[in-house]
């Protein structure tokens, strides 16, 4: 299995945590690791192949060039660390005869065997996403899509970079990127559910789920991912007990301190067999701090608008824009 991941240096406990979740639960397969980094210290990178060694795996770290090098012209990732665009040009960054990837967010970490997603069919598919049930219908339109049409969380990818070549998709996303102005709400996510939309399968929440599925009941998502996707509620119900990945998506991770993740346990399992957990010297404090007055409010939030989930997302939909526009503004201080 090739399989990717993107960090800069602030990110690599999480990016080893990620690696360590995926080795320990596919310890039958042959993984070869392809890290996209930017601006990782040396010791750091050691670090990173010290614990593909460990567990007997190949890993690749590629350094990362400038937005403008990557894209051949500047572009505002709206707020985003612009090295999420850098799973756009796998095409060019992987080896010529790496033909499928599977491409994971840092934020994730793998509970079971991959081998079932990783050998889905996408012969005729650019890729294969999970679709994200809560995204309204009016930004669907803002990409040209229907407001019935599936739109895909980018956290997750199986990707077929033989097509992804033949297409000249990394191209044809810029363009679309381009035509609406360079300003879409969530960029190379928002271009790819816009310019391949004919081009995505959908595979099972199982593979990028995420605590939307805690805040939501099952009446709500079935109804938002609508007639087109069947999901059962036992199918649902399983899943949401024990998915394979799971990507903590949103401000609720297990290192900000005052979160109650459901995962979270899970995620420091894994956390504490990476060369951060081996060695006290190189081990430094991955907790964040300064959030419990958010979580406060957030957990607060979500009891009383659990009984009202159209409610909640209208809400959440007028905030995300919000919290963005502060996101962007930290960046350009940084």
């Amino acid at each position: 299995m090739n399989i990717v991941y993107t960090s800069d240096d602030n990110f690599v406990p999480q990016t080893c945590t990620g690696m360590v979740s995926v080795m320990e639960n596919n310890k039958d397969s042959s993984i070869h690791f392809y890290i996209l980094s930017k601006d990782i210290k040396p010791n750091h990178k050691q670090m990173i192949t010290a614990l593909a060694t460990h567990y007997g795996q190949q890993v690749d770290l590629i350094d990362l060039p400038s937005t403008e090098e990557l894209c051949g012209k500047s572009i505002d990732t709206g707020g985003w660390n612009n090295i999420v665009l850098s799973r756009l040009f796998l095409n060019t960054l992987l080896p010529e005869d790496v033909d499928k990837v599977l491409y994971m967010d840092g934020d994730t970490i793998v509970r079971k065997g991959l081998i079932d997603l990783y050998n889905t069919d996408i012969s005729n598919y650019t890729l294969a996403a999970v679709i994200e049930p809560t995204v309204p219908g009016y930004r669907k339109e803002e990409l040209g899509l229907s407001k019935d049409a599936n739109y895909y969380n980018a956290g997750v990818l199986l990707i077929n970079l033989k097509l992804w070549r033949e297409r000249n998709t990394s191209q044809r996303i810029l363009q679309y990127f381009e035509a609406h102005g360079g300003k879409l709400f969530a960029n190379d996510q928002d271009a790819i559910n816009g310019c391949l939309a004919d081009e995505i399968l959908p595979v099972s929440i199982s593979y990028n789920f995420c605590n939307t599925y805690d805040f939501y009941p099952y009446r709500a998502v079935r109804k938002w991912m609508g007639p087109k996707n069947s999901l059962s509620k036992q199918e649902y119900k399983d899943i949401c007990a024990d998915p394979t990945i799971v990507h903590f998506l949103g401000e609720e991770r297990p290192w900000r301190y005052g979160n109650r993740h459901r995962f979270s346990r899970d995620f420091f399992k894994y956390y504490k067999k990476t060369p951060i957990g081996w060695d006290l010297k190189t081990r430094y404090d991955i907790i964040e701090h300064g959030w419990e007055r958010y979580f406060f409010c957030f957990y607060f939030f979500n009891m009383i608008t659990k009984p009202f989930p159209e409610i909640r997302l209208k809400i959440i939909s007028t905030l995300i824009p919000v919290f963005m526009k502060i996101r962007k503004k930290k960046l350009k201080k940084k």
